[in-house]
């Protein structure tokens, strides 16, 4: 039995695909953060990646005391993901949202689900909320929180981004 095997046009191309894959791979995880490449590719959606400390005041307590928190921020050209650490709770971003105007104004938007840790206060309870923050230069957001429904509490955010380590937890 003589059996013939044409070659198929997608056979021979795979390679072009992969290398369009890994390269695509590649500029949106690594080579958009470069200032080289930000700049000639004119590329401004802001470097957000890194560890960032700063303080929360709640409405609870009337915005008496700043909680410290930690905030790590996790992020590629087209992906970003934010996860923060208190005292007496943790949490993540469920989305998450750049937004950049023609006026060069940036802000980041996302809602958040927080968990309090085992040994918060009794009020404490999982819920969800939404942050504001404005980018006011390269290591520093400020802006506020509404945690909802049955919560309702608004508080203000300072955050100063951790010069020594850019790389999120």
């Amino acid at each position: 039995m003589n059996m013939h095997w044409d070659n198929f046009w997608w056979l021979d191309i795979p390679s072009v695909f992969s290398y369009y894959g890994i390269l695509n791979y590649f500029f949106k995880e690594y080579i958009w953060k470069w200032k080289k490449a930000r700049s000639i590719l004119f590329i401004n959606t802001p470097n957000l990646n890194g560890i960032w400390n700063g303080s929360v005041s709640s409405s609870y307590v009337n915005h008496a005391h700043k909680i410290n928190v930690k905030v790590a921020i996790k992020q590629s050209l087209t992906k970003i993901a934010i996860s923060f650490e208190s005292e007496q709770s943790r949490g993540h971003s469920i989305t998450a949202a750049l937004l950049l105007d023609d006026v060069g104004s940036r802000a980041l938007l996302y809602e958040y689900l927080n968990e309090p840790k085992i040994d918060a206060s009794e009020t404490m309870h999982i819920h969800r909320g939404t942050s504001h923050l404005i980018l006011i230069d390269d290591d520093t957001l400020d802006g506020d929180y509404y945690s909802g429904r049955d919560r309702v509490q608004r508080g203000l955010i300072n955050l100063k981004r951790n010069k020594n380590d850019k790389n999120p937890i």
